[in-house]
């Protein structure tokens, strides 16, 4: 008889959000493979590919639409993540603007809000 342990699914924590320019929620807006826009944001801002993270369109205080970035502290698989609620219905985390002519790593900025 094998004993299973049942791993309890770990809510996703929100760490922050990036906005991102309009070119890039045109564009987001415009592809069809979903799954490639999300491998083209980690890949841009070097987010771990395992990291959980969001894509989502809002609209800003003066009625702009944008798109945010959603960076999660958990990881994981493909799998998991379509399994998972990503709705947001309050936007109670800081969300950045970065400079885009700089080279941006989000691993080295986790790192450093947790430090």
């Amino acid at each position: 008889m094998a004993i299973l342990e049942f791993k309890k699914r770990k809510e996703p924590k929100i760490l922050f959000g990036i906005k991102l320019p309009s070119i890039a929620m045109n564009f987001y807006n415009e592809i069809k493979n979903k799954k490639l826009a999300y491998d083209i944001v980690k890949s841009t801002f070097n987010i771990n590919t395992q990291r959980l993270i969001n894509l989502v369109n809002v609209l800003d205080g003066e009625n702009n639409h944008a798109l945010v970035v959603v960076i999660y502290d958990n990881f994981v698989t493909q799998k998991e993540q379509s399994r998972l609620n990503l709705e947001i219905e309050i936007f109670d985390f800081s969300i950045f603007e970065f400079d885009y002519n700089h080279k941006i790593n989000i691993e080295d900025v986790i790192k450093r809000m947790k430090n």
